[in-house]
């Protein structure tokens, strides 16, 4: 039951009517017995600015981020995790009494999810098959935890050079990073995956046999 003590969060976005996240996150709440709501935040691009003080103004306990605001709400923040600035995308924003400092929860997932199969990916050999956006909080997580080696799979390695660049900066040298042809991959130990350059290259019959990927993790990430 709502009061006036209930605390306010929800998720931004725009479009935002189809996200399942506040039916998932209410129904997570009322589990926990916490007294929050969570509601859908329909922000269009030109109002973000204002939709970031309004929601300051109206001590939400903490939202989340989504399309097209990730990179957008970076700048109307007044703090950024490590995590967040290296990826480049705010999908979490906590207030702390006014103060609004963003995160990425992307990278830690990923590595959590991992972890909870009882694989480690230091030391390891690791593909991330395509270079959008999820790939570059999958990048960071693996270079974090001591990936030996890292090769970005596409289907034209000219189109992850930019990614590489930006990532061997981080890396120095602890963990490799690279961009190859899906072709070349057979020897990876993990094949990360975000879900559509896997079934594209499927069916053109050009991706390599999975039989040397011990781990295939699929990123499907629900808004």
């Amino acid at each position: 039951m709502y009061t006036g003590k209930t605390r306010n969060l929800g998720v931004m976005g725009w479009p935002i009517a189809h996200s399942l996240s506040p039916v998932l996150q209410n129904a997570a709440i009322e589990e926990a017995g916490l007294d929050y709501a969570y509601v859908a935040l329909p922000v269009e691009p030109l109002k973000l600015p204002a939709a970031v003080e309004g929601l300051r103004a109206l001590q939400f306990r903490g939202f989340n981020v989504t399309i097209p605001h990730k990179s957008a709400i970076m700048p109307l923040l007044d703090g950024i995790d490590e995590d967040a600035r290296i990826i480049g995308a705010v999908n979490t924003v906590v207030n702390e009494d006014g103060f609004l400092r963003g995160y990425n929860t992307d990278a830690a997932g990923f590595i959590h999810a991992l972890q909870d199969t009882g694989f480690e990916v230091a030391g390891k050999q690791v593909c991330v098959l395509g270079a959008g956006g999820a790939a570059r909080a999958v990048l960071w997580a693996l270079a974090k935890h001591g990936a030996a080696r890292v090769s970005i799979g596409v289907r034209n390695p000219e189109k992850a050079k930019r990614l590489v660049e930006l990532f061997r900066q981080y890396v120095g040298r602890t963990c490799g990073i690279c961009s190859r042809a899906v072709s070349e991959l057979a020897q990876c130990r993990i094949v990360c995956d975000g879900g559509r350059l896997l079934r594209r290259c499927a069916g053109r019959r050009t991706l390599v046999s999975l039989q040397n990927w011990k781990y295939v993790y699929r990123h499907n990430h629900v808004d």
